[in-house]
Parts: C-alpha cells; structure tokens; sequence
C-alpha cells in the first residue's frame, strides 16, 4: 500500500471527481492524501445513496451529486484528477464509462482505476470472490447491472483501450487472522440481508444452496479481502 499512497500523494490538483462514488469510501482516501485539493464532487445514479453521502461529509470542498456516469454533465477538460473506485464491474459498457472519464480529465491530469480482481486469489481470498459473485446475481435478478469481477489481465486491457501510459499496481488488504471468529460471523450474517432482496425470483433455491456452500468454504479457508489494483493513467 505504501507504494499507492505514495502514487496518489505525488498527483497535483484542485478539482477531482469520483465516479460512482457510493457511499463515498474513496473520498475519504483521497481527502487524506491530497490535501490541497479545492473541490471533490462525488457522483452516484442513486438519489438514496447521494441523500446518504449529502448528509455523512462535512466538508464545504466536498459535494455530491445525481448523475449518469454515461453522460455526465461537466464540460470537457474540468477536472485534474479522476476516479473509479471497485464500480466498473457494474457498468454494462465500462469502455463508455472510461471515454466519459477521460473527456471530462484535463490535458495532463489524471485518472484512477480501483477494482479487486478475481484471479491468483489464495482461498482466503476466494471467499470474497464468491460472496461478490453471489451477489451479482441477486442484483441482477433486482435489475441491477453487475458483472462478475475482471481478472487482471482483462482489467489492464479494458484501461488500455481508452487510457494512456497506463501504471498498474497490485495490492493485497492485510488480515491478521483469516479464521478470526468474529470476522467469520460478520461475513456469514452478510447472506441473510442479501438474500432478502432475492425472495421470490425464480432460482431463489438454488442461491439459497449456493450460499450454504460459500459460508462452508469460509469456515475451511477463512475470509480475506481479494487483491485490488490501482492504474493511474495521464491524459494526454
């Protein structure tokens, strides 16, 4: 991780965006490593979850707001850094999405790819790779777009085709003990939720059983956090 933040630390500039920004998790990374930033818009298609980040910062330099990443409203050449944090895999056409990304970065500024990806994993690792997978397809059955997650190779040449001098690093989220008790129960009560919104869709059976057999393989290989990579790319 040291050599990430030493990455993000080392960009310049005042305006930044996140795309599909969620519940603002990248915001705070980036708020800690750029402090000279003047402005930080975070943008979500969701109006709940906007709501949500509206009233969660308290930063007069940080604003939220409902917009569709396939076309976003800023002119062109607005920002010095853009960003995507683990949301590509949840767009149907991410090459519009990095178009979009790269029409609104101005000319020498950057932009910042986060996603986990789905290959080399150890079986710790796995586990958050099915439970991820798992819940794909309830939020698909929800009409919620959401692909399975890349492996790295198809990452790095998905950016490649829109991106420029494409820097790429991994980075493995440490976990002292994987078999941790509590941590073991807190991933296992995440299915209940998740299953809720799956209630009455065909096929509700067999995600039933499918869950059963991700928390088995839990209570044998322990839970970690999959590997994630950050690419950093300058627009020309």
């Amino acid at each position: 991780m040291e050599s990430i933040i030493k990455s993000i630390q080392g960009l310049t500039g005042e305006k930044i965006l996140d795309v599909a920004t969620g519940q603002g998790e990248f915001i705070a990374l980036l708020k800690a490593q750029l402090p000279g930033y003047q402005s930080i818009i975070g943008i979500d298609d969701s109006e709940k979850i906007v709501e949500y980040d509206k009233t969660n910062y308290e930063d007069d330099k940080i604003e939220f707001q409902l917009m569709d990443a396939y076309k976003m409203s800023f002119p062109d050449d607005s920002f010095d850094i853009v960003t995507i944090s683990n949301s590509l895999h949840h767009f149907a056409q991410p090459l519009q999405i990095l178009a979009e990304m790269k029409r609104v970065t101005k000319p020498g500024g950057k932009i910042i790819i986060h996603e986990m990806i789905s290959d080399d994993l150890i079986p710790a690792q796995l586990s958050h790779k099915k439970i991820h997978h798992w819940s794909a397809k309830i939020d698909m059955l929800n009409n919620r777009f959401h692909a399975e997650t890349y492996t790295k190779k198809a990452l790095v040449k998905l950016a490649k085709k829109q991106l420029d001098d494409v820097l790429v690093m991994n980075y493995n989220y440490p976990v002292e003990d994987n078999k941790d008790k509590e941590l073991i129960e807190k991933m296992k009560g995440y299915f209940e939720m998740i299953l809720k919104r799956a209630e009455g869709f065909p096929g509700f059976a067999e995600l039933e059983k499918e869950a059963e057999d991700i928390k088995q393989h839990i209570d044998e290989h322990g839970y970690e956090p999959a590997t994630f990579i950050y690419m950093i790319a300058e627009k020309k």
